[in-house]
């Protein structure tokens, strides 16, 4: 459907009111200003004025007696009212710091957002986070209140889309207050309490989560061609949710911007951002967004780049479709009415990612560093118990080094099939694929499904605009040429397969140029496996002279830890607003060591927050807290294999009962320790405030009280 970029309204305010109100002559339109610079901004008002009121409101159109300032008049019973196409705005003066936004609403729309008027690009767009795909009715007051990260606007406007053609608005109120979450638009496991805590729990000396990812050994080109940043304050960033799919705001999804600035050669400047479940979501090139605009029945969870495990032996019944044991790095699906193959039919409200344990930004080595605990896609009747380690390592020149690592601490399940990554880039752009064979680049079908084997390549394959252009914006994947034999490789032939297959979906409106590579190989329990491939953008024949020398720097194959060789990391009690918490940062004497990478036989200890019982808590299981549901309550348990289980009772893991503030580092079961000496049960040491013990094999759980190294 159209968007419409003036507003289409829906419902006059009470019907007594409106029989009395007849139109007003219709105004000429005032035309659009032109940009200017922002001014500073008032220092922030106090939390309880309404910062709206003593704006100027106009409207293109009106009822009589229903003028646009009777939005913003503190009367409850007044409203601003049309009946035709028109559009409400208010002018608040000069520049004003808010994070409340809240509107009292009569009108007909699937989707409707607040704006503000960007300067810089010279229109109206969203404020992030104040967006809203609603299917509101035109016989109803809707009442919203946004909480959102401070924002700075001096213009703003109410917008509807595809909506009809009356609309009446009561209140329209702003409002700062001080120390405000801002919960709209974010994941429910993220607040400021995550965003304070986080960043402190893992800062011990001998810290290092991320070690266990083996170091480049690609040098990159010199760092004086080039420059990157990364920034983290969504407010300090604009964000066009024209570049995505109707009813989507991009604020939901982001966590971290990446900018590269290549000088003396504009054409390879990128801007990538990473979504909260770890998620390459965005990258902005010298032609535009080359991520699809996502859909509405699974925004940020499949037309992103990301990792995909599958397991091979079903924990329960090999008759699931396999797509229950999916574990994805983004999240879980949103509640949908689409007809889906991920068995039952239960997902969450809203789009939940996966939660972020750890980040850190390397500088020196221009690496962004991400720790994400992946979950399956729908809540069933399956549990992911897997970490996903993320590297993205700025090299220059168009180059982009992508590691991922996967720690499967999971009691029952082996996983064999990966999508290192699972991707796709949109095909309005990129007409041509093409995969290096060889010595030369066979152009494959856009509709043709052929599965390619890594073996049979070249080790790179890409995408670009036109193979008969040199100049042509191309993005290549590199991803080895598949001889990397450790002596553990497994699949149905005896061999490991590295595959890819590339396709277009053939919707336009979808804009998905399908990416699947494939990896099959068995990574048990207390396994870590990592995965490094290369992206390399710019024009066609610089990416056919980059591309091959990169085949020999991709990384596959297993990391295991030693007990002995293994860093540790002090722990210590300390409090948080008043709660008591546990962390890595110096307080006191320490209580126990736990190790800072995954060794054989040990468990994450997680540091999680009880938003029912306002607590932190320890534990190695990071569902202790969700809610369990009965299976026959989300699946018809009548049909086979549902009937076999109907009293399993699973895990809603986004029930928002939980927090995940990050882990502490790594703690030894007792049935994996050969030696016990040293060590004493987690229970001797903690309450059962701070560690209730009731988790999947928190009873179990070891540590030592001295340092072991």
């Amino acid at each position: 459907m159209k968007r419409t970029l003036i507003i289409v309204c829906a419902v006059a305010c009470l019907t007594a009111l409106l029989a009395s109100c007849t139109p007003e002559p219709t105004p000429t339109p005032t035309p659009t200003p032109t940009a200017e610079p922002t001014p500073t901004p008032e220092p922030t008002p106090e939390p309880d004025a309404d910062l709206a009121h003593t704006g100027t409101a106009t409207a293109f159109r009106s009822l009589e007696n229903c003028g646009p300032e009777k939005a913003i008049d503190g009367d409850p019973q007044s409203c601003w009212s049309t009946d035709g196409v028109s559009y409400w705005s208010l002018d608040l003066g000069k520049p004003v710091t808010f994070n409340t936004v809240a509107i009292r609403f009569m009108a007909k729309s699937e989707r409707w957002s607040i704006q503000y008027f960007n300067e810089s690009l010279g229109k109206y767009i969203d404020v992030p986070g104040c967006v809203r795909n609603y299917q509101a009715k035109n016989d109803e007051i809707h009442s919203f209140e946004f909480h959102i990260y401070p924002f700075t606007a001096q213009k703003l406007q109410f917008n509807l889309y595809e909506g009809g053609p009356e609309t009446s608005i009561f209140d329209f109120n702003l409002y700062y207050r001080e120390g405000q979450d801002p919960v709209d638009g974010r994941n429910s496991y993220m607040s400021a309490r995550h965003e304070r805590v986080y960043p402190e729990i893992n800062v011990g000396p001998t810290t290092d989560l991320f070690g266990i990812l083996p170091a480049s050994t690609y040098a990159g080109s010199e760092r004086a061609d080039w420059t990157v940043s990364i920034e983290t304050d969504a407010s300090k960033l604009t964000f066009d949710n024209s570049k995505w799919c109707k009813g989507l705001d991009e604020i939901s999804v982001f966590d971290t911007q990446i900018t590269h600035v290549q000088k003396n050669d504009s054409s390879l400047n990128w801007t990538m951002r990473v979504g909260l479940g770890g998620q390459i979501y965005s990258l902005e090139t010298a032609v535009g967004e080359i991520i699809p605009p996502q859909n509405s029945h699974a925004e940020w969870m499949d037309e992103v780049w990301q990792i995909v495990s599958v397991a091979d032996a079903r924990m329960y019944d090999r008759s699931f479709t396999p797509a229950t044991h999916f574990i994805h790095q983004a999240g879980m699906y949103k509640q949908c009415d689409m007809e889906t193959a991920y068995g039952p039919k239960h997902m969450t409200d809203d789009t939940f990612f996966s939660p972020r344990l750890a980040q850190k930004w390397d500088e020196q080595t221009a690496t962004l560093s991400l720790l994400n605990l992946g979950v399956t896609p729908t809540i069933n009747m399956s549990r992911s118990d897997l970490l996903y380690y993320t590297d993205i390592a700025d090299k220059g020149d168009g180059i982009i080094e992508i590691t991922y690592g996967l720690s499967n601490y999971a009691a029952k399940t082996n996983l064999s099939f990966f999508n290192f990554p699972w991707g796709g880039v949109r095909y309005s752009i990129f007409k041509d694929f093409f995969v290096a064979k060889d010595g030369g680049y066979l152009k494959v079908d856009p509709h043709d499904q052929t599965v390619f084997l890594y073996k049979e390549m070249d080790g790179w394959f890409a995408y670009t605009q036109d193979m008969n252009d040199p100049d042509s914006f191309t993005v290549a994947f590199v991803g080895g040429d598949d001889t990397y034999d450790d002596g553990t490789s497994t699949s149905k032939n005896g061999k490991h397969t590295g595959k890819v297959q590339a396709y277009y979906t053939g919707d336009p409106v979808r804009d998905y140029y399908v990416l699947q590579t494939i990896s099959c190989r068995t990574v048990r329990q207390h396994d870590t496996y990592v995965y490094r491939y290369y992206v390399v953008m710019g024009k066609l024949s610089d990416v056919k002279q980059k591309a091959p020398t990169l085949v020999d720097k991709v990384v596959m194959g297993f990391v295991r830890n030693e007990e002995a060789t293994t860093g540790t990391t002090a722990i210590y009690r300390s409090t948080d607003d008043g709660k008591a918490i546990l962390t890595a940062k110096a307080d006191g004497d320490p209580l126990f060591h736990v190790y800072s990478q995954t060794i054989e036989g040990a468990k994450p200890l997680y540091l999680l927050y009880d938003t029912t019982a306002d607590r932190y808590i320890v534990s190695v299981d990071p569902y202790i807290l969700s809610a369990e549901i009965a299976l026959k309550d989300i699946a018809d348990v009548t049909v086979k294999p549902y009937s076999k289980y109907a009293d399993l009772m699973i895990k809603d893991v986004a029930d928002g009962r939980t927090e995940y503030m990050g882990i502490l580092g790594f703690v030894m079961l007792e049935d994996n320790v050969a030696d016990a000496a040293g060590y004493v049960h987690l229970s001797e040491i903690l309450d059962k405030d701070l560690f209730p013990g009731t988790g999947l094999d928190d009873a179990a759980v070891l540590v030592k009280v001295s340092n072991p190294a």
